[in-house]
């Protein structure tokens, strides 16, 4: 364990001595040069300059002559021996500017449907909306993936979901604890294997998205964007970085590493010490010290015009600087702007450190430091506006850097909104990642994008809601609005889960009691069938109005009379409960849909409901089965549109 121990701190002694920062390395040269004029004449300063020369060779104790040799392509460097007879040009001083049954008891639905037809409440409408709700989050593969919690809540719910009034205090919390986990749940969505197939044609996508993710969270951590950029990973679950936006990045990291501090207290020098290499001849040295350091391997895979590939090593496109001042003053501009920019996220983070300190972290500070980092990671394509790489390197080229730039915002974003629980926002964030990724890659993008939206913030407004009438409002709106009837008349096709209201008048038939089909008019009531439609649509349409439409109605229950009585009242309770035996009315029936008008005909038959009358002291249940034949005049109130086929 000695020897082990003895082994590391050995290690850590060569890195430490072996460790060079470009910055401070280019002012001691500097003070070497002006200190004596001719190196040739004095030996202790050039052996002074060898040794911070020698730190940027990988070979240990190299000999005078080696390090000569290996810096003699170093255009930079002018200032030794072999480099004596090249001519400085001078440098005025210039300055830096800073610039988300029958049986049963169906009271609470058949009531509230009863409602939602007097007022437009649309209680049943909620039911089956949480249904459909069930159905999609547990069904759907972006939606369980996204709000995993809320899926495992309504398989345990199954059936009992038309009941949701009685599950949506526990529903609101799997809202909020999947709404505020949606930085875990979508990069899920991107390993899923659904999409698979998706992402092995493009892994780039996937690895821009991932890793922006990855970043926001490092960034939630307060890790460094200079140590982000440094470790900034070559892979990611096995997929590769685009190979611009990683080169890019490493040359940024070059001058990030170069203009480290040696103060504890800050990551990067300050501007006022960049002021330092306004000198012409120390920027000079500086940038020969970066290319001392550079790797060769930098390459820049550009696409030409004739679909042919060519790689353009970023190396031999810098020393090319060497011998223009004009063209390193525009290096020196893009050190400048760098250091501007860290300035910015070393600020950021101070005031982070500070407030966590004093009150706790403040969501808003350290949103304002992952855009300061991200702006860095987009100075990765600055590069192009460099002497050379001008030429060399397009701006076509970082396409999908820029598209990582706009994902790692989005994640910011929804970063921000999930903090300060502003979660409709936040859903919103969500769909732009995914359309950042996805579109035009995915058929189905709109209509995943429409689930997530719907139901996402649907899940957002309930969590959000400060009391029960809130919620209940939020939960009405879900509903197709007043006016939807317009559909029917618009559309070729429609099937729908359809209710009416209105008055019935017809003949009503009670087998048991009747043994003589004698056919009178005998039934005039309120009726409120609720079923399935279909309808043709766009008929007899003239110019700019709607057409009338034409079509079938199947009825499953029929709620007339609690309709009837919630029209004198709408807060007391009914006597007794209502099962769903007691309103099941199966029929079929013509519909007319009249044009421009929420007004429709019913003709046909049913099996009538067996409950006859509903008031708050009394509670009548027809005994024997008995039918209707008749004519309705009826109010168009589409519940949910199961099919639609616009003209």
């Amino acid at each position: 364990m000695k020897k082990l121990t003895l082994v590391i701190l050995l290690g850590l002694c060569i890195v430490l001595v072996k460790a060079q920062t470009p910055f401070y390395d280019a002012l001691e040269l500097k003070k070497l040069l002006r200190e004596r004029e001719d190196f040739d004449n004095d030996p202790n300063s050039l052996k002074e300059a060898y040794k911070i020369l020698a730190q940027y060779l990988e070979q240990s104790d190299p000999t005078d002559s080696e390090i000569l040799k290996a810096f003699r392509p170093n255009k930079f460097i002018t200032f030794l021996p072999e480099g004596a007879g090249q001519e400085e040009k001078g440098f005025g001083g210039e300055r830096l500017s800073l610039s988300t049954i029958s049986g049963l008891d169906v009271t609470t639905i058949a009531d509230g449907l009863a409602k939602f037809m007097v007022e437009r409440t649309k209680q049943e409408l909620n039911a089956w909306f949480f249904e459909k709700f069930k159905d999609q989050v547990t069904k759907t593969t972006e939606l369980k993936v996204l709000f995993p919690t809320t899926s495992l809540h309504l398989e345990a719910i199954g059936s009992e979901i038309y009941n949701y009034n009685a599950y949506i205090t526990s529903l609101r919390q799997s809202f909020e604890q999947d709404l505020s986990a949606l930085f875990i749940n979508l990069p899920e969505l991107l390993d899923h294997p659904d999409y698979k197939e998706i992402f092995n044609d493009i892994p780039e996508v996937r690895y821009i998205l991932k890793t922006s993710l990855h970043i926001i969270n490092q960034l939630n951590s307060n890790m460094h964007p200079g140590e982000i950029i440094h470790v900034f990973p070559p892979s990611f679950n096995a997929d590769k970085a685009p190979a611009n936006l990683y080169n890019g990045i490493r040359v940024v990291d070059l001058f990030s590493q170069s203009l480290r501090s040696k103060s504890k207290d800050r990551y990067w020098i300050s501007q006022d010490s960049l002021l330092l290499l306004a000198d012409i001849n120390v920027f000079r040295i500086y940038l020969g010290l970066i290319y001392q350091q550079m790797a060769s391997d930098i390459e820049f895979p550009i696409k030409q015009k004739n679909d042919s590939t060519i790689n353009v090593n970023f190396k031999d496109e810098f020393v090319k600087i060497a011998g223009s001042v004009d063209d390193m003053s525009k290096y020196r501009q893009f050190v400048q702007e760098f250091t501007r920019k860290a300035e910015t996220a070393e600020l950021a983070l101070e005031k982070i450190r500070e407030t966590k300190r004093e009150t706790g972290p403040v969501p808003k500070d350290i949103y304002a430091f992952m855009h300061a980092s991200i702006g860095l990671i987009d100075f990765s394509t600055k590069i192009t506006k460099l002497p050379y790489s001008l030429n060399s390197i397009p701006d076509t080229a970082f396409v999908l850097t820029k598209e990582y730039i706009k994902v790692a915002e989005n994640g910011a974003d929804l970063y921000l909104n999930i903090s300060e629980r502003n979660y409709g926002t936040a859903i919103v964030n969500v769909l732009q990642i995914i359309d950042a990724g996805l579109s035009g890659k995915l058929e189905s993008l709109q209509e995943v994008k429409d689930q997530i939206f719907k139901y996402g913030t649907f899940m957002a407004s309930v969590v959000q809601a400060e009391n029960s009438d809130e919620v209940k409002t939020i939960i009405e709106s879900v509903a197709l609005p007043q006016g939807s009837f317009r559909t029917k008349r618009e559309s070729k096709c429609n099937f729908s889960l359809n209710s009416f209201l209105g008055f019935t008048g017809g003949w009503e038939f009670m087998p048991i009691i009747e043994s003589e089909k004698k056919f009178r008019l005998n039934n005039f009531a309120l009726s409120a069938p609720v079923g399935l439609s279909f309808t043709r649509g766009g008929l007899g349409k003239k110019n700019s109005e709607k057409g009338s439409a034409f079509g079938g109605f199947l009825s499953v229950i029929d709620i007339g009379s609690l309709a009837s009585f919630r029209f004198s009242d709408d807060s007391s309770n009914v006597a007794s409960t209502v099962k769903l035996q007691n309103i099941l009315a199966p029929g079929v029936f013509i519909s007319y849909h009249f044009r421009n008008a929420p007004i429709s005909l019913l003709l046909g038959g049913q099996m009538g409901p067996l409950l006859r009358e509903v008031s708050a002291e009394d509670f009548k249940v027809e005994d024997n089965i008995y039918y209707r034949l008749g004519l309705s005049l009826v109010v168009d109130i589409p519940l949910l549109n199961l099919y639609n086929k616009p003209e």
